[in-house]
């Protein structure tokens, strides 16, 4: 039973993850045959977390009202609906297409917002003792979902995507059919409590910064999303290999999620968080690549995507923990079932915004100013981030009285 929940949880995680980046591989070019143009690609890639976004506040906000597994049950079969339309879009051209393309991602974007935010809070009250651990985990399944998903989109547009996308359905309906009879009971609350309001999380400078952090990983992963095809059509890549080289991301993403316990055991949570927001902003120069410093190579490009996937695990992984740390530690806020449940929500809500804003931007800039301009000028803002982080959670200096008095009790402490 320790284990089988677990599984169950992180198959969902994959199943969603991999849900998201399946049209990364293949839908550009589909959706311009069927007459869509670049900036709605972006805007399309967003409705998935647009619907998400107010989806996973409800969801946390009612979450002990209508049960964890129902959540996760329901989000699941909302996904399931959203899988099905994407084949659907076969048989459609101009505004039918832009339709049904708008019917699959509001279907993800709700199941994604449901099943999500159960997912993580599921996980972080089963395992309270085992946050960092159960997270990493999890995180795991998400890059593996991430980086099978542009592989199996592309096998998946190969075959006509009408008979594989509706056998995929099917498959995720079974599935959750199962997964919520296995779950079985789940776990009451590690400290029954009041709900915690969001405010009281988010008005809090440092918790607020991390959730941006989670924020950063998920616009930067929707940006690239959104015009990868395309660009790697410009160096003549075509077909499957974008899928594996666009994996090149999830990969390292997935590899460094499993080390991630060992990284923490040599660095701090901070030290990783701001490596990662610093090393995506390198990751993006390398990407486009900058073509004032550096040749227009494709290999210069497979080293950014891998650098990407690596950066943004190291950022995002020890995001959860960290707030959580912080929350109880330094300001005071109860280590309950409130706390995990709010947290979860706001996770979820912080990387919807991301998910939104990184394919809308990508979709324009890359329109007006090209692929290689608009990845700087996120590089620039990630190195801005960076900056604002350290500012933010920076520790407090200590002034003279207070370091005088604990000069005194220390001394005291020495005599005794």
């Amino acid at each position: 039973m320790y284990y089988r929940k677990q599984i169950i949880l992180y198959i969902s995680e994959f199943l969603t993850s991999a849900s998201f980046t399946i049209l990364a591989a293949f839908y550009p070019g589909l959706a311009e045959e069927k007459g869509i143009p670049l900036w709605l690609i972006g805007f399309i890639f967003s409705l998935d977390p647009i619907l998400g976004l107010p989806t996973s506040y409800f969801a946390g906000k009612y979450m002990n009202r209508i049960g964890r597994k129902n959540l996760l049950t329901t989000g699941m079969a909302f996904g399931a609906c959203g899988i099905f339309l994407i084949g659907m879009i076969e048989y459609t051209h101009g505004y039918e297409a832009i339709l049904m393309s708008f019917a699959s991602r509001i279907f993800a974007g709700i199941g994604a917002g449901c099943s999500m935010v159960a997912t993580s809070a599921i996980l972080v009250i089963e395992y309270p003792d085992e946050v960092d651990k159960v997270i990493g985990y999890y995180e795991a399944a998400s890059g593996l979902g991430l980086l099978l998903g542009p592989i199996i989109g592309s096998v998946m547009s190969m075959i006509r995507i009408s008979i594989s996308f509706s056998a995929a359905a099917l498959l995720w309906i079974i599935y959750l059919s199962l997964s919520h009879k296995l779950l079985g009971k789940l776990s009451t609350a590690v400290i029954i409590s009041t709900p915690l309001p969001y405010k009281q999380l988010l008005s809090r400078p440092k918790l607020l910064v991390d959730f941006c952090a989670q924020m950063w990983l998920l616009f930067t992963l929707g940006y690239m999303s959104t015009v990868i095809e395309l660009h790697l059509m410009t160096f003549g890549q075509r077909g499957i290999f974008i899928g594996i080289f666009y994996s090149l991301c999830t990969f390292t993403y997935f590899v460094t999620s499993l080390l991630e316990n060992k990284l923490l055991l040599i660095f701090n949570q901070k030290f990783l968080i701001v490596s990662g927001i610093f090393l995506t902003g390198v990751s993006f120069i390398l990407m486009g690549p900058w073509e004032d410093i550096l040749p227009r190579d494709f290999v210069i490009v497979a080293i950014g995507l891998g650098l990407t996937g690596f950066a943004g695990s190291i950022m995002y992984i020890p995001t959860t923990s960290h707030i959580i740390h912080t929350a109880t530690t330094e300001y005071g806020i109860e280590y309950s079932d409130s706390l995990f449940d709010s947290v979860s929500a706001c996770t979820n809500f912080f990387s919807n915004i991301g998910e939104i804003i990184g394919p809308i931007l990508a979709g324009f800039l890359s329109e007006y100013f090209g692929y290689s301009r608009g990845f700087l000028v996120v590089s620039g803002l990630s190195f801005l981030f960076c900056l604002i982080y350290l500012l933010l959670t920076r520790a407090p200096k200590r002034n003279k009285i207070q370091s005088e008095i604990d000069q005194e009790k220390q001394s005291t402490l020495i005599q005794e």
